[in-house]
């Protein structure tokens, strides 16, 4: 009777296998570092195999031999700054899902629930689109949404379906073949982090200001799109915001401790992607192509898209309020590196996950974090963030005296 599905160093926790299973045999559950992994309840189980069948990871899928000839790469923005400033980027993720809405469609993505997991929904309206917009740096749990899919798909429904590049691997292998009616985008993506983390966080901020949290946004750009923060209001009408390098949470996050073992090895990095769109932010805008954005250029958010197939090509022609421009393809490698490079691996890894079994969150931070005091006043660092370049300057023209 099968016990794994397949090498669990390698799992992604897409939810694949929960969704395949004939039997419902199997459950995504959270380990002991607080991750999605799959759980067989042996009495279910009739030992079909089609779990493994199913499993990305036990497919051979050679990158060398699925070679994109068509790739092209936008910069792009909406010009709704309202719509824009809510979203993490640029917006084109909320103008796609417009689209498929208006066409009678039906959109997917990840959101939080009233506890504040992240998991994936589903709409058919647009004022809901809202609530998939603006990144969730927590792992998504698919739940059944790849078999609603589906069944929206076999109704002849137009589906926009967005999550990791995992999932969406992850959907294209339950589905077994092609839709013409499926429209899909990955994001550029870090690495999927701990839920456990995430929760043992929400908790101990919850504590810290003696109330419950009401709204969660990890791309709010009261600084900023370049210095966005994390924000979390409170139901006393508290608010914190910090500016995201400088969060406790957020050190977990940039310097990977809160990453699942797989992601410091991804299969599925480099430009070529099997979604019909990849998003992610295009940083460096002001030092590279300031001659296409100086006047323009308002800190607002603006988005990559790379448009892998013909059909995403039609449908970024059709989008209304767009604005955008083609970039040699490599483009994407230099200002957004996330595409090409896994996280590292903390050294002490382990001995962190050790210490996040204690279950106290204050603990992690005096032992790991190490956040300059400065850096925390978010006045300070957006000051130091606008003029960096001048500080950095006067940092090398005062060496280079000492120097003498």
């Amino acid at each position: 009777m099968k016990t794994v599905i397949s090498d669990m160093d390698l799992c992604t926790g897409c939810g694949c296998c929960e969704n395949s299973c004939p039997c419902d045999a199997i459950k995504l559950s959270t380990n002991r570092e607080g991750f999605l992994y799959p759980s067989i309840d042996l009495g279910l189980c009739v030992d079909c195999g089609i779990c493994t069948i199913k499993c990305p990871n036990t497919i051979d899928d050679n990158k060398s031999n699925n070679k994109n000839d068509f790739i092209k790469l936008y910069s792009a923005y909406l010009e709704n700054d309202t719509i824009r400033l809510k979203s993490s980027s640029g917006g084109v993720f909320y103008s796609i899902a417009e689209y498929v809405i208006e066409k009678g469609g039906v959109v997917f993505g990840a959101e939080f629930d009233s506890n504040f997991n992240v998991r994936h929904g589903y709409t058919d309206k647009i004022d809901d689109i809202k609530r998939f917009q603006t990144s969730k740096y927590v792992q998504s749990y698919v739940g059944d949404n790849y078999k609603r899919c589906k069944s929206f798909l076999e109704e002849g429904k137009i589906v926009f379906f967005t999550g990791t590049t995992c999932q969406i691997e992850g959907l294209y292998s339950f589905l077994g073949k092609k839709y013409s009616n499926l429209v899909t985008a990955d994001l550029i993506c870090s690495g999927n982090t701990s839920s456990g983390l995430w929760k043992l966080y929400v908790k101990y901020v919850e504590k810290k200001y003696n109330s419950s949290v009401q709204s969660v946004n990890f791309r709010d750009k009261k600084y900023g799109w370049d210095r966005f923060s994390l924000k979390i209001s409170f139901d006393t009408g508290a608010i914190y915001r910090r500016i995201f390098p400088n969060d406790s949470w957020a050190y977990f996050f940039l310097n990977h401790y809160a990453m699942r073992k797989c992601c410091y090895k991804c299969r599925y990095k480099g430009i070529e992607h099997k979604a019909d769109f990849t998003l992610g932010d295009f940083w460096g805008v002001r030092e590279r192509f300031f001659e296409l954005y100086g006047k323009r250029y308002d800190d607002k958010g603006l988005s990559f898209v790379l448009v892998n197939t013909e059909k995403a090509s039609r449908i970024f022609g059709r989008l209304n309020k767009l604005n955008y421009c083609i970039l040699p393809i490599n483009t994407v490698k230099e200002y957004n590196t996330t595409i090409d490079n896994s996280a590292k691996e903390p050294i002490d890894r382990a001995e962190f996950y050790e210490d996040f079994s204690k279950g106290d969150f204050s603990l992690l931070e005096k032992k790991y974090v190490r956040i300059s005091t400065w850096k925390k006043c978010n006045f300070l660092y957006d000051f130091y963030w606008r003029n960096r370049i001048y500080f950095g300057d006067l940092y090398r023209k005062i060496m280079k005296k000492v120097r003498c």
